[in-house]
């Protein structure tokens, strides 16, 4: 649940202040952080929704599970390589993200885990 919540919050966050984020990022491409916020948003909606199931579905966990890997391999590419134009506060910002998103993605793999010995 708490995956969808705060990706819930940082989704409406890029999308409702887009300048804002821009500017800590010193960037002026807004459209991008709208793009990740809208992602965000939908993806939280799906944690959210599979959150509430009983039994939850192993499938939609690990779906879960992958895109927070996949967020995480992704922003390490991009500050390891240095691919956007964006400030130092920004690459801390994606670090630190990135540091949450695996804290989740490890939390809800060993639930899973857990939940399927269980069985």
């Amino acid at each position: 649940m708490i995956n969808a919540i705060t990706s819930g919050i940082t989704g409406l966050i890029l999308v409702a202040v887009p300048g804002f984020v821009a500017n800590l990022f010193a960037t002026s491409n807004t459209t991008v952080l709208v793009g990740v916020g809208i992602f965000l948003v939908a993806f939280a909606a799906m944690v959210f929704i599979t959150s509430l199931q009983h039994p939850l579905s192993g499938k939609t966990v690990s779906l879960i599970v992958v895109l927070d890997a996949l967020w995480v391999l992704t922003s390490l590419g991009i500050i390891m390589l240095q691919l956007l134009d964006v400030s130092t506060l920004g690459y801390f910002l994606i670090g630190g993200v990135a540091a949450w998103v695996a804290l989740m993605a490890y939390l809800q793999f060993n639930a899973m885990r857990q939940l399927s010995t269980k069985e």
